[in-house]
């Protein structure tokens, strides 16, 4: 019994300084959707809601791909038209089309897409440096791509995005404002 208790306590040693589990790879999980006919995917913990397309207020003077303003449940939100920032034509709005919006530095904004086609789990081994054939004004809202289910994937870089429609927010703050002045 002696040597069994040893062998034992030998073993314990061995098997806690040996790593014979492997966990499984960190994988995150995305909202994959479609603009333009391709495909881009957006990191779940970045999405704040999605929601059906309702009525967008064009916004004077902002750039072409800022669609206008929507407001949701009290708070205003700028639409970017993905099409038109990956030099897409506008983005034609059918019943499939959504409004993903994201969140970045306490700020929200709304990205107008095709379709919303659902929740895919991306592993961090499989996503690669952004695609190179981008257009380089477009490489700050890429920050990487995978291939996803034989399909490539390009993954939106949410503060990028943001940071773009940041004067379209000033914007329709602004318009909200005069609005209210007016009795709008």
């Amino acid at each position: 019994m002696e040597n069994l208790d040893k062998t034992s306590s030998q073993e314990k040693e061995y098997f806690s300084n040996t790593s014979f589990v492997t966990t499984p790879e960190q994988a995150s999980s995305f909202i994959v959707l479609t603009v333009g006919g391709e495909f881009f995917a957006v990191e779940i913990g970045r999405v704040r809601e999605i929601t059906r397309v309702p009525a967008i207020t064009w916004l004077p003077g902002a750039p072409a791909s800022i669609k206008g303003i929507v407001n949701l449940r009290g708070v205003v939100v700028a639409v970017v038209d993905l099409a038109v920032l990956f030099s897409h034509s506008p983005l034609e709005i059918e019943p499939k089309s959504r409004i993903v919006i994201v969140e970045s530095a306490g700020a929200s904004v709304g990205l107008l897409v095709e379709e919303v086609i659902g929740v895919e789990e991306i592993p961090a081994s499989s996503q690669e440096a952004a695609m190179r054939t981008l257009d380089e004004s477009q490489h700050s809202f890429i920050s990487a791509q995978s291939d996803l289910r034989g399909k490539m994937t390009g993954i939106l870089d949410i503060d990028g995005l943001v940071e773009q429609a940041r004067p379209a927010e000033s914007r329709s703050a602004g318009v909200i404002q005069v609005n209210r002045q007016m009795g709008v």
